[in-house]
């Protein structure tokens, strides 16, 4: 994550960039971050743009950013009891393949481009 937060794509106001700089001027808050997972937690608490790992590994050096905008959890009944569920709309995935960072196209980007190049059929030929 600490390469894609270089990169033209991520947005510095998000929610990690507030975190990250609210870490580096309080060490007392910096020192209870002891691992990802605390990391992780605090994000949850924020609301608005966020960036997280959504799939990669190490070993085959290939990583998936999302980036997401999270919204206030809101309440609904599932089985006659109310439940908060976290209200999470995707923006965008970016993929990190060794040292270069792609964005994924959008599943409307890939169907008008398809459609774009669809042969065009003419009634007079029927």
């Amino acid at each position: 994550m600490h390469y894609f937060h270089l990169s033209p794509f991520y947005d510095s106001t998000s929610s990690n960039g507030q975190l990250m700089m609210q870490l580096q001027h309080n060490p007392a808050a910096a020192a209870r971050m002891t691992s990802q997972a605390d990391f992780d937690n605090a994000m949850k608490s924020m609301r608005g743009i966020e960036y997280v790992i959504a799939a990669g590994s190490e070993a085959s050096g290939v990583w998936v950013i999302r980036k997401q905008l999270r919204k206030a959890p809101r309440e609904v009944v599932l089985a006659g009891q109310k439940q908060k569920v976290e209200d999470v709309s995707i923006l965008a995935d970016y993929y990190i393949i060794g040292e270069n960072i792609y964005q994924a196209p959008t599943a409307g980007a890939v169907l008008a481009n398809r459609v774009v190049g669809c042969p065009t059929l003419s009634l007079s030929t029927y």
